[in-house]
């Protein structure tokens, strides 16, 4: 999975087995994949702001 945009970076990557979580300077991208294969692919995409702890 590739993104870009005019004015984010991507700063971190984390994968395990089929998930991926890519960490930029504005938003969180998680890529979900199930089944066996990874067939079935969700992606979310959250900005920092969006984000309550």
């Amino acid at each position: 999975m590739s993104f870009t945009y005019n004015t984010s970076w991507c700063i971190k990557l984390e994968k395990l087995f089929r998930n991926e979580n890519r960490k930029s300077n504005k938003r969180l991208i998680v890529r979900d994949a199930q089944g066996l294969r990874g067939k079935k692919i969700e992606i979310y995409s959250l900005t920092y702001s969006s984000i309550n702890m």
